[in-house]
């Protein structure tokens, strides 16, 4: 799979929501640490950025929390900076300091997201993946 969207540098990644704390800042750093020789990726929607190694996904930074599919990178990280992680079956996850809720009407209001077949990311508007281009 090809990794679409921009290159960022660790300096660009922390610098990405100019909201993150201190802390979540650090929680970021260690995050990334965590993943030898990644490779961080902004894709064409921006909405997230994208943590890359051997061509496979090993974290994903969004605005508001960060995300591993599996448990594979979050094994080492420091759990003083991860006191409380998240998880179902596919995912773990940390909120940071701007994670908000989604409030709003009954989930018959919204409107039905599609995924992505190979992904299983749900796609944006467009109706493609960030992924696949």
């Amino acid at each position: 799979m090809a990794l679409q969207g921009r290159h960022r540098s660790r300096t660009e990644v922390l610098a990405w929501n100019e909201a993150w704390s201190f802390a979540d800042q650090k929680c970021i750093t260690a995050a990334l640490d965590a993943i030898p020789n990644g490779m961080c990726v902004l894709p064409p929607s921006g909405h997230y950025i994208g943590t890359w190694i051997n061509n496979q996904r090993a974290m994903i930074i969004y605005p508001g929390y960060l995300s591993w599919p599996g448990r594979r990178f979050t094994e080492d990280l420091p759990p003083d900076l991860f006191p409380q992680m998240h998880a179902d079956e596919q995912y773990q996850w940390h909120e940071l300091s701007t994670f908000r809720r989604h409030v709003g009407g009954s989930p018959g209001e919204q409107p039905s997201q599609r995924f992505c077949p190979i992904h299983g990311l749900v796609l944006p508007l467009t109706g493609v993946c960030d992924d696949c281009g």
